[in-house]
């Protein structure tokens, strides 16, 4: 892995996706694009790494295209939990797929507003990967004094394009 950290093809297809988006980036995003390549990929020379191999990950190829997810896929995949879903493919919310939120106790919002985030207690490479690249933001709120009947599911599903 020497000489990985600010040569890697990894960083070299992320940018090309945050580049793929076009005039619709946020500053915030440009910022954390700018982090993410001046901080480049971790090694197991630092200590919070030491133990976690990165191979897999940087033998992957990141592209980007829409994800056909249907609900009995969806189904095939959840926890048999009785909850509010809310389900994101490839990073995006599903509305379609998700369970609807009225009445549930939670207010959620999904959209660009990232001004109300709290700065990270800890920032590195992987948050400022997700930053860069994500186009929305999920707001999530129980009002005071409430208690939901039922625990929210977030559900993340990456169907992935298999290894070619």
């Amino acid at each position: 892995m020497a000489g990985l950290p600010n040569s890697s093809n990894v960083l070299q297809q992320w940018h090309r996706l945050f580049e793929a988006q076009g005039n619709t980036r946020s500053e915030q995003a440009e910022h954390h694009l700018q982090q993410l390549l001046r901080l480049g990929l971790p090694t197991r020379k630092q200590e919070n790494w030491k133990y976690t191999p990165l191979d897999g990950l940087l033998k992957g190829e990141f592209v980007t295209r829409l994800a056909d997810v249907n609900p009995a896929q969806r189904d095939a995949l959840a926890l048999t939990l009785d909850a509010v879903r809310l389900v994101f493919v490839d990073g995006q919310y599903r509305p379609e797929l998700s369970d609807s939120t009225q009445e549930s106790g939670f207010e959620v919002a999904i959209n660009n507003d990232r001004q109300n985030l709290h700065a990270p207690v800890q920032p590195e490479v992987f948050l400022h990967l997700t930053e860069s690249l994500a186009q929305s933001v999920t707001h999530i709120s129980v009002r005071r004094n409430q208690r939901p009947d039922k625990p929210l599911l977030l559900m993340h599903i990456t169907p992935g394009a298999g290894r070619r």
